[in-house]
């Protein structure tokens, strides 16, 4: 199994990379040909320009990548995996016998309940009781690594470009750059982002769906079949933290604290 650092690049530079060189594909035809011509000539200008948008490609795709990380793992995403665990958990807290408040899990929001259930899943399916085998997790690692590349070259790079490549005419119009307004320099950024658009979304980011359901199937599939021992495990936890309700309060009050600043 490849080692999930290996997709380090693809998580965060080819997302920024990719912005990029969309950006430039369109812009390109609106460049007036002496200014390309005396670009290409000059290999030193050349290199500090191909430099300086390597650059930009760093901050600019960790923003894309953490996107995509932040709509698809967020309370809204909806996982089957955490509907399972949180039966779960409901099942644990109605078969204890208290007379106290409530239970904790009754207490959380959207995000708090969402967290709680992913810390879950981790200490679930990574425990030595569990019956999966290790290189089984890893696999799961890389194919959500995957499925963030995808999503973010094959839908937000393209969309991203866009918005640059407008703020870039304009700004370049007000700037008096080499820019090119004519019908057939229009025809043809036109024609590039045309081809761009459908390369990304029906060859780049139709494969994201069915490795967003793999991901599903895998991450509910290990919890289905490891079921016995995970009910074990989450109970020992959730009436642990039923017993101990102070902790499960200071996480959630600094969590709530940590919001509002």
């Amino acid at each position: 199994m490849p080692d999930p650092a290996e997709y380090r690049f693809l998580r965060f530079e080819i997302v920024g990379l990719s912005t990029i060189i969309f950006l430039l594909l369109g812009i390109w035809p609106m460049l007036e040909s002496a200014f390309v011509s005396s670009l290409l000539g000059n290999l030193e200008a050349s290199l500090a320009i191909i430099a300086g948008f390597f650059l930009l490609s760093l901050p600019l795709g960790y923003f894309e990548h953490q996107w995509v990380v932040n709509v698809y793992r967020s309370e809204e995403a909806g996982r089957t995996v955490h509907k399972i665990l949180k039966d779960i958990v409901l099942e644990t807290q109605k078969s204890y016998k208290t007379k106290k408040e409530k239970p904790f899990f009754s207490k959380f929001d959207d995000v708090e309940e969402i967290s709680f259930l992913a810390a879950l899943l981790d200490l679930s399916i990574y425990s030595k009781k569990s019956l999966v085998d290790t290189p089984i997790f890893t696999r799961l690692s890389d194919r959500w690594s995957h499925f963030y590349a995808r999503r973010a070259v094959g839908r937000l790079a393209p969309i991203v470009s866009a918005a640059l490549l407008v703020m870039g005419l304009i700004v370049g119009q007000l700037l008096s750059w080499p820019l090119v307004f004519k019908w057939p320099n229009i025809v043809g950024s036109i024609s590039i982002w045309v081809s761009v658009f459908v390369f990304c979304f029906f060859v780049i980011d139709s494969y994201s769906r069915k490795l967003q359901l793999e991901i599903g199937y895998l991450e509910s599939a290990i919890v289905l079949s490891n079921k016995d021992e995970i009910k074990k495990i989450v109970s020992e936890i959730v009436n642990s933290l039923i017993e101990n309700p102070e902790y499960i309060k200071q996480v959630t009050y600094y969590g709530r604290a940590i919001w509002r600043l």
